[in-house]
């Protein structure tokens, strides 16, 4: 074992209750010591529980011996075993009953490198130099994916003890399983969402801009050689680039004005019916690249007096939405019902469905439900975030009727008459 290794950077607080409750326990894997005991420092003066290696072989040793380890931060460059070796040969060394969850940095950041870190199943890839608030938000979530998988273990042990006798057994995990989902509480608790915030956009703006700038500084040094196709389809991949940091500051913009309350509605007569119409209108061409369909179920003529503007922009998001998270070949459906209040208009998917829980997390401006870097659907996580403060602003609210495994109904709850302004901080 390397002398880092034996060094005393290691932090170990005393475990209060039952012992098998999962903490945070974080193990830094970097050949640059300096660095490497800074982070560590940093870390366990937040009160986590942290040490480093300097070595991958080091690192595997310590993930052998002690199962309480359940997030590596991890290096690229090293001697011997790279970080790439390590991560593959570490997240094949543990189950879900004690899982480890993988982050990766570098200094020597590359589109290539960031590929082989999606496809190692990292939550996430780095860049140094690293920040405080960013490596806080990245080992959040890391550590939230390892205790979640954590907790499915000890659900499904839960379930398998049937008898009487175990009862205390099934209590004790479920003891633990809520201490647990307080830990993750703690551990990602954000006052003000800053640090989702940073995460989130750092890792949408950067994800484009890594190809942008590549391709543009290939063009510029082989102009002169690169085939014309070549440069054609360089070009294609820009202007996607710029296209999704188009979309994702106007969406940003979108959100901070609503959220300020600088979007003022401005109410006049609709007709329910059209306003479907003109939905399935916008959208029906972007739905067919995933072979879905969306109809307009038989439903009541209403008319409502809000702002066309802004419940068109609601039920598009909503519908894109349901899209995203709807298997391919799924029908998406529309309909409007009078309600004592006003109108719901609702829109039915065929997706997995969502727990409570996890229709919170997807309230939340910033967040998904899935927020590692191997997550299938990509984006800001403001979709349904931005969609209830468009019903804030017209006077309504946003509702979910989901289940796991059959799917989802969101409801746009909108008042006969709506407000003439948009209240300030809504």
């Amino acid at each position: 074992m390397s002398e880092n290794a034996r060094r005393p950077y290691t932090y170990d607080p005393p475990l209060t209750g039952d012992p098998e409750a999962l903490l945070a326990h974080i193990l830094v894997v970097d050949d640059e010591c300096p660095l490497a005991e800074e982070i560590v420092e940093c870390l366990q003066g937040l009160g986590w529980r942290a040490e480093t290696v300097s070595s991958g072989a080091d690192a595997l040793a310590r993930i052998d011996n002690d199962l309480s380890i359940n997030v590596m931060l991890t290096d690229i460059r090293m001697p011997v075993m790279d970080g790439f070796t390590l991560a593959r040969t570490a997240s094949g060394r543990r189950g879900d009953e004690h899982p480890l969850s993988i982050i990766i940095f570098t200094g020597h950041a590359t589109l290539l490198s960031a590929t082989e870190a999606v496809r190692l199943g990292a939550v996430d890839f780095l860049s140094k130099p690293l920040t405080l608030v960013g490596l806080k938000s990245s080992l959040s979530r890391a550590y939230s994916k390892a205790l979640h998988r954590r907790t499915a273990w000890l659900s499904t042990q839960a379930k398998s003890v049937k008898s009487k006798e175990d009862a205390h057994t099934i209590s004790a995990l479920k003891r633990i399983i809520a201490r647990s989902d307080a830990h993750a509480s703690n551990m990602s608790d954000d006052d003000d969402g800053r640090s989702a915030f940073i995460a989130v956009v750092n890792h949408e703006l950067r994800t484009p801009l890594v190809p942008i700038l590549g391709l543009a500084e290939l063009i510029e040094i082989e102009h002169e050689t690169l085939p014309r196709k070549d440069i054609l389809e360089f070009a294609r991949e820009i202007r996607r680039g710029g296209e999704r940091l188009t979309n994702a500051l106007t969406r940003i913009s979108e959100f901070t004005e609503l959220s300020a309350g600088r979007v003022k509605a401005e109410p006049q007569p609709l007709l329910t019916t059209k306003i479907l119409a003109c939905v399935v209108a916008t959208v029906s061409t972007q739905l067919q690249k995933r072979k879905q369909t969306l109809s307009i179920l038989d439903t009541v003529q209403s008319v409502i007096v809000s702002d066309g503007r802004i419940v068109h922009r609601a039920l598009v998001e909503l519908v894109m939405n349901a899209s995203q998270f709807s298997p391919y070949k799924t029908e998406i459906i529309l309909s409007a019902t009078e309600i004592a209040t006003g109108v719901a208009l609702v829109i039915a998917d065929q997706g997995s469905g969502m727990t409570e829980l996890e229709i919170d997390v997807a309230m939340r401006p910033f967040q998904q439900i899935d927020m590692s870097l191997t997550r299938q659907v990509e984006g800001l996580g403001l979709g349904l975030a931005l969609v209830r403060k468009c019903s804030e602003c017209l006077g309504g609210y946003l509702s979910f009727e989901s289940k796991p495994g059959i799917g989802t109904h969101a409801i746009l709850h909108l008042p006969y008459t709506g407000p003439s302004h948009c209240v300030p901080g809504a």
